[in-house]
């Protein structure tokens, strides 16, 4: 049964085990927020995962106590991807925004060990 499952589309898979449950269709709200990450260019609907925008999902309140658990989850658990040589390499590349250039970055949090130290 594990081989028959690997080899099924996901959809297929979720569909026998009764888990399928359908999207509403895509619509102007999703097309507004989704955006391709190399050029932000609107995620067609033929393009997308199955992703949907609610507006309102959830209140700031809310919100905000979910970015305050993941930013100690980060300062925690968090291991970086960006190397000294690279924070360098970015922030070079980022001169030209002074004060205004974000904070290089690349913090993640798997549930792995991913970094000595951890």
């Amino acid at each position: 049964r594990r081989d028959a499952c690997a080899r099924r589309p996901m959809a297929s898979l979720l569909k026998a085990l009764g888990l399928a449950a359908a999207h509403r269709p895509f619509d102007d709200a999703d097309r507004h927020h989704l955006r391709r990450a190399p050029d932000g260019a609107p995620v067609d609907a033929s393009s997308n995962p199955g992703l949907r925008v609610l507006p309102g999902f959830v209140r700031p309140d809310e919100a905000a106590e979910v970015e305050a658990c993941a930013r100690d989850a980060l300062d925690r658990f968090g291991a970086t991807h960006v190397s000294r040589a690279h924070r360098k390499f970015f922030e070079d590349q980022m001169a030209h925004l002074g004060p205004d250039a974000p904070e290089v970055n690349m913090l993640r949090v798997t549930g792995r060990f991913e970094a000595a130290g951890q």
